[in-house]
């Protein structure tokens, strides 16, 4: 089952600034957005989904392309009011941004439920964010598994990834989950000896699942960049070359759009088995 909330706190490349040199890569290591928006959020997020993402403000551009990227739209934000100053150059800021983003038809929450958009709170350990923002989250969000990412605690009620926690990197946990998520999925609807037919191949993460679950395999990826990416990641999972098939669909696609013609991927799919 995937999950319906997503709470996460990336760890933004906050360096610091001017003399002082006290930025986040101080005390954790951080990563560039770029490496956050490729994470593989979208393969193991529900169709209808909210998300809750803390953004910095140096990096509230990028942290709004992040939602983008793990499919999800923002929709509003509520900020986090401190006690006390902290730094600046510009400002000495007291708050931090929690973007509330949108995924599907999730529903907005109803009259009761709707929260001040100012939480005030005090500050903990370094970069540590108040529990009633988790909280508040998960009560708006529509009923579902719940998983936060770059967690420094195991919450309870949602599973918890992070290298705080495990020493285990997102990404790796990410591909981890969608790929037991595929599994259970291709070998409840998959005959024995089956084949799985993916047009959205993406990382593979169906494909790891269909073939250890016994099972052939077809990808079909717009991204022709991403054939290679998945082909080595499913083989060096699986060793079972010759029950995958993975073939990009972007040139095939354009031309069919540009002849006016639908493109059928069932028929793909039937000649991609049928050739050797």
């Amino acid at each position: 089952m995937k999950y319906t909330c997503i709470y996460a706190d990336p760890p933004w490349a906050e360096r610091g600034g001017g003399k002082s040199k006290r930025g986040a890569d101080r005390h954790y290591a951080v990563m560039p957005s770029q490496a956050i928006a490729d994470l593989p959020v979208r393969d193991v997020v529900a169709d209808d989904a909210l998300l809750g993402l803390w953004a910095t403000s140096n990096y509230l551009p990028d942290a709004l392309r992040v939602a983008d990227a793990w499919g999800f739209r923002y929709v509003t934000q509520r900020v986090w009011v401190k006690p006390s100053l902290g730094l600046g150059q510009w400002l000495r800021l007291r708050h931090e941004i929690l973007l509330l983003c949108r995924r599907g038809r999730c529903p907005v929450p109803a009259p009761a439920l709707r929260a001040d958009s100012v939480l005030e709170a005090p500050k903990t350990t370094h970069s540590s964010k108040p529990p009633q923002a988790r909280d508040w989250l998960a009560g708006i969000a529509p009923a579902g598994p719940r998983l936060e990412l770059f967690a420094r605690v195991a919450a309870p009620g949602w599973v918890a990834v992070g290298n705080g926690i495990d020493g285990q990197d997102v990404g790796d946990a990410l591909r981890a989950i969608a790929v037991e998520q595929s599994r259970t999925c291709a070998a409840a609807t998959t005959p024995p000896g089956g084949i799985v037919l993916d047009p959205y191949n993406g990382s593979g993460s169906t494909g790891c699942a269909a073939m250890l679950e016994g099972f052939q395999y077809i990808g079909i990826e717009r991204e022709a960049e991403y054939i290679a990416i998945s082909e080595k990641r499913i083989q060096a999972r699986t060793k079972q070359p010759e029950q995958l098939t993975l073939f990009a669909s972007l040139a095939a696609s354009r031309a069919a759009r540009t002849a006016g013609i639908s493109l059928d991927l069932a028929a793909l799919a039937r000649r991609a088995v049928e050739e050797p």
